[in-house]
């Protein structure tokens, strides 16, 4: 995100899209970003029967069968939350969090990284 400063935030939105929400303060405006993901994850299992895979068929002669169940193991959500601090509509700093952020850093920006 670094790569960013100095940059137009009309750039920026080109390549994003429009913010979550804009606030207006004294000197600067704060444009804020957000996005939300859930994912559900299920546990599946299959049992058998009978359990020797090696014979076909149980000591009764009945052909082998198998049940395959799902069910709900958790439900994970993926947030992001940043901001760009913009003063004359250019980019002046950026502030991240969350537990699934990834950097944004477009190949002709990256030289003008600044560490941060």
């Amino acid at each position: 995100m670094n790569s960013w400063i100095g940059a137009p935030i009309e750039e920026f939105l080109d390549m994003q899209g429009a913010p979550t929400a804009v606030v207006e303060k004294d000197s600067y405006q704060l444009y804020r970003f957000d996005a939300f993901k859930t994912r559900v994850v299920n546990h599946t299992s299959t049992s058998c029967n009978p359990t020797n895979f090696n014979e076909p068929i149980d000591d009764y002669g009945r052909l082998a069968s198998c049940t395959t169940s799902e069910r709900h193991w958790y439900t994970a959500t993926f947030t992001c939350r940043y901001g760009l601090a913009v003063v004359e509509d250019v980019i002046v700093n950026w502030n991240m969090i969350g537990n699934s952020c990834r950097m944004m850093t477009i190949h002709n920006r990256s030289h003008q990284a600044e560490s941060g």
